[in-house]
Order: structure tokens, then sequence, then C-alpha cells
């Protein structure tokens, strides 16, 4: 696991800028990040001791509870996604449909869960180190004056620069940042997919900015070409995990590729060679073999950039902190958690105390998105024990969560994926009450509601 050792980097979220290389794809820019928090240190370089101070407090976390630390307790990320657009109506162009916000969050559900079908494309030898991160993503049901909300707000702008962007549409339409995540959607300037603004940047800048086209996944997600060529390139960053990428900056990750330096550039190259500098370069991860710079399109499985010891291991290009095709994605790994997992128990605490997150635990899931999922508890009311039956009409993960009126988990786990099955739940010894009992399988999620007398 990651040792409480400071980081030498300067950038608590940064992106790249993509270069020429003989072993990686020449690409454009895909992500702004970099610029905006190189802007900051360069106008404000105490910005650096503050990075410092937040890696510190993390890494600090992580070598005391690392043992103590339950993994296995969902922690509820209430998200607020703010439609930008120019006047279009809803499902045209960039003022996107409720359809594919939602197929967004269905993404980063399943990607932060484990249960990325695209396993398939990387290599054998990384499936045992995939992550389940343990993270829950939901519209917030309330807005900040305590109003019901969809989660969901749509304002229209004029189009201009990526500092225009920061310097008047976020303050105008943020949601506060200490209580929900913020997520931005328009049409991002030249030829960036996205790009993260941390905590150390003007806090009315704090969240993801995602170009619209790259938001969600087909078949909600229409949008099939790419940039604004001609002739139109295929899309190839439709699947939704351009935002899964820039909510893992949101939440302290760095790229699995080179480095960066103290100015908040970024250098690619081999570090981290060595089991005794691997968590104090690089990306800082000892489970994410080093890679001299990122790779793009569909990257071979033999594919070794940079020779580490004792144990030299190929490129581990499916990370979502590379840049390879959407559907070549597919993996965090332990140590990636952790570093979420303490980023959410430290900087960015209040996320997760918010009386957003609570209200997000016990509301979502309450409307069954699609007719894949059918279910049924006996008896309700129950005096302890319950059956739970259900029928699966798709061969997606299954996962049930039961929550208590407040929300907290009591219980999240995987199911088996059959088209009909059963499980006993034992309530016995929970307080009398209402619970929720929720079941979600790809688009498809089921709440009912359990009454508890004893």
């Amino acid at each position: 696991m990651i040792k409480a050792l400071y980081l030498p980097k300067t950038l608590f979220f940064f992106c790249l800028l993509l270069s020429v290389s003989a072993v990686f794809a020449q690409q454009d820019e895909h992500c702004g990040t970099d610029r905006v928090l190189q802007q900051v240190i360069q106008k404000d370089p105490s910005a650096a001791i503050q990075i410092r101070q937040n890696r510190d407090a993390v890494r600090r976390y992580i070598d005391l509870n690392v043992s103590r630390d339950n993994s296995d307790t969902p922690i509820t990320i209430p998200v607020v996604v703010h439609v930008i657009h120019s006047g279009q109506k809803i499902d045209s162009g960039a003022n996107i449909s409720d359809a594919q916000i939602h197929s967004q969050i269905d993404v980063l559900n399943r990607c932060f869960n484990k249960q990325d079908k695209d396993t398939v494309f990387g290599h054998t030898d990384f499936r045992s180190r995939i992550a389940n991160v343990q993270f829950k993503f939901c519209l917030a049901m309330f807005n900040p004056l305590g109003d019901a909300t969809t989660g969901i707000t749509r304002d229209s702008f004029p189009p201009m620069s990526q500092s225009g962007f920061d310097n008047t549409v976020k303050p105008a339409t943020q949601w506060d940042p200490t209580k929900y995540l913020n997520i931005w959607t328009d049409s991002v300037p030249g030829n960036v997919l996205g790009y993260t603004s941390p905590m150390l940047t003007p806090v009315n800048w704090d969240g993801v900015v995602i170009d619209y086209r790259y938001f969600g996944s087909k078949p909600a997600n229409h949008f099939d070409s790419i940039y604004n060529s001609k002739p139109p390139v295929k899309n190839v960053f439709n699947l939704g995990k351009t935002a899964v990428h820039e909510v893992g900056h949101w939440l302290g990750l760095y790229h699995t590729f080179g480095q960066d330096s103290s100015d908040g550039s970024h250098i690619d190259g081999c570090f981290g060679l060595t089991q005794q500098d691997c968590d104090t370069a690089g990306d800082g991860m000892c489970d994410t073999p080093p890679q001299t710079g990122p790779y793009s399109g569909t990257p071979s499985l033999t594919a070794n950039s940079c020779h580490e010891t004792p144990t030299d291991e190929k490129d581990m290009w499916e990370d979502y902190m590379d840049y390879a095709d959407d559907n070549q994605l597919s993996m965090f790994t332990p140590d990636q958690a952790a570093e979420m997992r303490a980023v959410l128990n430290t900087v960015r605490q209040s996320i997760q105390l918010s009386t957003a997150a609570g209200s997000c635990k016990l509301v979502v899931g309450l409307d069954e998105i699609a007719n894949n999922l059918q279910a049924n508890l006996f008896p309700n009311p129950t005096n302890g024990m319950v059956t739970l039956q259900y029928l699966q009409n798709n061969s997606q993960p299954l996962l049930l969560e039961v929550m208590d009126i407040t929300g907290k988990v009591l219980l999240f786990k995987n199911l088996p994926v059959t088209t009909r099955n059963s499980y006993s739940l034992d309530m016995a010894g929970q307080p009398n009450g209402l619970y929720f009992v929720r079941l979600q399988s790809g688009f498809s999620e089921k709440t009912l509601k359990l009454s508890l007398v004893q």
C-alpha cells in the first residue's frame, strides 16, 4: 500500500499535455487542467505549499487508517450537473438530454464499483488488481436552499474561452463545492475533452468540466463524430470514461505516466522504478507500473516503455488515469482506491458528511429507469427475516443495498447474475422502522420500502 511519505509533486490535481513519442501516438491536448494549475502557481507561488499540505494530510490518513478504514463501506457523493448551452432545445447540441446525464451517473457507479465490462480488453495479469472503490454517485435531490431538485440545472450563455467560462459561468451556477461535486457540460474550446479545477484554485472554480460530446455513454450519448473535424472522425470517447478520469483527478489521482515538475508542467519519462521510490515518484502508486507517456487508441498488450525492479511489468494502459480509447479503460488499483477514499476522509471530508449526501442516499433509485428488473419483499412488514425475490432480464452485474431512514448503508453487495433468484435478509437486531432495499443493474434501478416491526 501507499506509504505516508510526502510526494514531491506540486499539483494536487492535474492533466497532461500530450506529447509526441516513438512509443505513444501523437495527439492534441485532451485535458486542460494543467494549464489552469500552472497559471495559479505562477500567480501565487504559495499554492505549492497548500498542495503539499493537502498531500501530507492524505498520506498521514492512509498511514494511520489503511488497516482500519472500512473499504467495504460505500461513500456517497452527491452530484449536480450544470448543462450549459447557447439556447438549443433539450436533446439538441450542448443542451444534452436527461438520459445522457443519467447514463454518465451509471458509468461512474459502474467504474468506481468494479463493474466495467471493458476489462476484457486489458491485461489478464492486472485483473486481480482491479479495485472496488465503493463510491456511489447520485444526482442531488435537494439544492443548497433545501428545495427539491433533479440534480440537473440548465443555463444559456454565449460561447466563451475557458478563462471566461471559469470566471463567469462557474461562479454564476456553482453549488456549494463543500457539499456537492459540481460537473459542468458545455462545448470546451479546442480539442480538450475535459478538465478539473481543484480546491487550490478559486473556490468558485471547484469542479469538473466535460465537453458535452464526451459526457455519458451511447446510445444516450448520440454524438458519433469527434471534434469538429472534416471529414468527421469516429468518437471513441462516448462511453463516459472522460468523466471517470476527471473525477479521479478531483479525488486526488495523478496520471499513471511520467510525473509533474515544481512549476506544474508535465514531464514524460520513467519515474518510480524501484520499491524504494515508487511511492515518491511518478504517480506515487506502487501498484501502477511506471510508463513514460500516455497511450491512445487501442494499445498493444506487449507495450512496456519503462523497466522497473525487482519485477518488470507491462504498461497498465487500461487504468482510467491513462488516455486510451474509452473501451480500453477499465480499472483503478487498490492504491488508487486508498488515495481517493483518503481524500474523502480528509481534504474533501465535507462532501460525504453533507446533508446532500444523506438525502441522496435515501431517494436515489426510487424510480425504475428501465423494465429489466423486478423485485419483491416478503413478508413485509417483517419481524426479522425477509426474502427478496428478483427477476433480472439482462446480464449486467446486480448490486444490493440496504439503508435505514437516515441514509446509513447497512448492506452493500453483489448478487448472483441470474434471470431469477432470491436472497434472505436478516433484519433482526435492527431498530423498528422504515428501511430501503435498493437493486441496481445497468440502467435499471428499483428501491423497495421495508417495514420492520419486532
